[in-house]
């Protein structure tokens, strides 16, 4: 099962994500070689990157055979 939510605050986006999958830290998965051209870019799998790139604070938990992962994006961005 998958949930997700997100709340809208004065200066910031918090976005959660919860699910039952198997245990998995994006935040320590090694971030992808960015393309050098569109022609070389693949098709998915860059999601870990813009995380990373854009996001204000990224947190990770294991609880109870759950994933939780908060990501905080500024509102100024």
């Amino acid at each position: 099962a998958l949930a997700l939510s997100a709340d809208l605050q004065a200066d910031a986006i918090v976005l959660g994500f919860e699910d039952d999958g198997r245990a998995f830290d994006p935040l320590q998965a090694a971030a992808p070689a960015a393309p050098t051209s569109i022609d070389e870019a693949p098709v998915g799998g860059l999601g870990l990157m813009l995380v990373q790139r854009f996001a204000a604070s990224a947190r990770y938990a294991r609880v109870e055979g759950r994933n939780y992962l908060t990501v905080t994006i500024d509102r100024a961005a």
